[in-house]
């Protein structure tokens, strides 16, 4: 596992400007057309989440939509991250219908029978979750999972993982699986900042470069529900500029 000093000097070496996502209904104080339009105006594309199984007719629907008339790249579409106590399969059927060959990006405490999920082939991104959760936080128990998701990818959540194992397990979960990674996520805190009630990412810039430096075409979706100031923070150093 690389030391500070390695991840130091793996950061170092500038990746190039990401690829970015941001997520729907993400911004604090904004409209959905709102949001569209300052993510259209500052992003690459989206990530589409559903907080509920009826979210994915009600809301991520429309939000597919909304993305095809601004001709802007569904990046991913979220399942529903809680168990939500619905058949996988219903899950999954939805899944199908609305991501519409998108990836799927799934938390494997929330997936219940794994054997419906095996449709999505490819097409799914199986994502590294923080202590909190039952699974999904280390290396063995994701691998487990994608035992029973051979063509399944997976979704590094540099956030969760960095809480889930320290600096050194997400820079570990790059190395061991390259290209099977076909999303990072990186999330933010309330509260964390040098003001009262600022935002921060709720992870090391230096861990995010290193793990970037691995996976320099890998696309990143920024996530939480935090202010348009905090976006345009991560904005700023994942792209080297402000948009």
């Amino acid at each position: 596992m690389p030391d500070r000093d390695t991840m130091a000097s793996m950061a170092s070496t500038t990746p190039p400007p990401a690829i970015v996502a941001l997520t729907n209904g993400a911004f604090t104080g904004l409209s959905k057309d709102e949001s569209l339009e300052w993510i259209v105006a500052r992003a690459d594309g989206v990530q589409l989440v559903a907080y509920t199984a009826e979210e994915l007719d009600d809301d991520v629907d429309g939000w597919v939509r909304r993305c095809r008339e601004a001709d802007l790249s569904i990046v991913a579409v979220h399942a529903p991250p809680h168990d939500i106590g619905r058949p996988s399969a219903a899950v999954v059927d939805r899944l199908v219908r609305v991501a519409d060959g998108h990836r799927v990006v799934a938390h494997p405490d929330a997936m219940g029978d794994l054997a419906p999920w095996t449709r999505l082939g490819g097409q799914l991104l199986v994502e590294t979750l923080d202590p909190g959760k039952s699974t999904g936080r280390t290396v063995p128990e994701v691998e487990a999972i994608l035992g029973h998701l051979p063509d399944a990818g997976v979704c590094l959540d540099v956030s969760h993982s960095l809480t889930a194992g320290g600096p050194d397990l997400p820079v570990e979960m790059a190395r061991r699986w390259g290209d099977r990674i076909g999303l990072l996520h990186v999330g933010c805190q309330r509260g964390r900042g040098a003001g009262r009630g600022d935002e921060v990412p709720a992870v090391d810039l230096d861990v995010l470069a290193a793990v970037r430096g691995l996976l320099p075409d890998t696309p990143v979706a920024v996530e939480g529900h935090w202010s348009v100031a905090a976006h345009m923070r991560v904005l700023e150093h994942l792209t080297g500029r402000g948009r």
